[in-house]
């Protein structure tokens, strides 16, 4: 929908006392982390959630990571900068991009449906 540019899911509890958004990012098994754009630098409503969904074989459930945009605004911001600070390739200085990537390594989020506070 046009109104809800930016969100995928708007959930609610069941007495509509609450209201959140969600927006879905979907990776492939093999593949490392999630791409975000220099927008979610800067996304920290309390109501706002990502759920980052790693697809898995096909028998296989996918894994959901489920991360307050707070929390991923944070990380993401933080560790552009320190890729910034780094040299890239032939010893160069590195050009900054809009690109940005989210890791949830330690899997300290993933199942954590209890974050959305719908229960």
């Amino acid at each position: 929908m046009r109104n809800t540019k930016g969100i995928d899911i708007v959930a609610s509890k069941e007495d509509g006392s609450k209201t959140i958004n969600i927006q879905v990012k979907t990776s492939s098994k093999n593949t490392i982390g999630w791409m975000l754009n220099k927008k979610a630098e800067t996304m920290s409503d309390k109501n706002m959630f990502y759920i980052f969904v790693r697809l898995n074989e096909l028998d296989e459930r996918p894994q959901f990571h489920i991360v307050p945009t707070s929390y991923v605004a944070n990380k993401v911001k933080k560790g552009h900068q320190e890729w910034l600070n780094t040299l890239g390739r032939g010893g160069k200085k590195r050009k900054d991009t809009d690109m940005r990537k989210f890791e949830d390594s330690n899997n300290d989020f993933l199942d954590r449906w209890d974050l959305l506070g719908l229960d």
